[in-house]
């Protein structure tokens, strides 16, 4: 079985048991941080670009095949999961517990660790882009909620599958 139905498989699975964790702020998405969030997002694609320039970019990126199932896994479904998990759960839960900048900053950066520390498989320049990214998405959750970390993620992710 092709890898990327496989990853299609579990990102479903996850996105599920989130949704049914979280429906309730699910239903109360708002969707006027979405042009902020693509903005957002394209930030977090120069940020990758300059990483690129200083560190190189990884064998994976450069011998990337292009396949329609990866495009829709990396542009549609991964950032939905990754954005309800990492952004609205675990961050969430971080920052309620103190009005503290420091406790939300540190928040950031753990949640934005792990990030990067799921992106292992991709080689060390994806998980430094992951890392970086994933604060660009933190802020642009903090500042614009979910909806406006999901169109910073979506939009990272399709201009980067549009430039391979």
């Amino acid at each position: 079985m092709d890898e990327s139905v496989v990853d299609l498989c579990v990102y479903i699975v996850v996105f599920i048991l989130i949704f049914s964790i979280n429906k309730a702020r699910v239903a109360k998405i708002d969707f006027s941080g979405a042009a902020f969030g693509v903005l957002f997002g394209l930030c977090a694609r120069m940020l990758s670009g300059l990483i690129n320039l200083v560190v190189g970019s990884d064998y994976l990126e450069n011998n990337i095949q292009f396949h329609y199932s990866t495009f829709f896994l990396v542009i549609l479904v991964a950032p939905l999961v990754e954005e309800f998990f990492f952004r609205d759960f675990l961050l969430r839960r971080w920052i309620q517990r103190s009005d503290s900048k420091i406790i939300v900053l540190v928040g950031v950066m753990i949640v934005s660790l792990v990030f990067a520390g799921i992106h292992v498989q991709y080689g060390a320049s994806i998980m430094m882009k992951s890392f970086f990214s994933s604060i660009v998405y933190s802020l642009a959750y903090l500042k614009f909620g979910l909806t406006g970390s999901i169109f910073a993620h979506v939009s990272d992710n399709l201009v980067g599958q549009l430039l391979l």
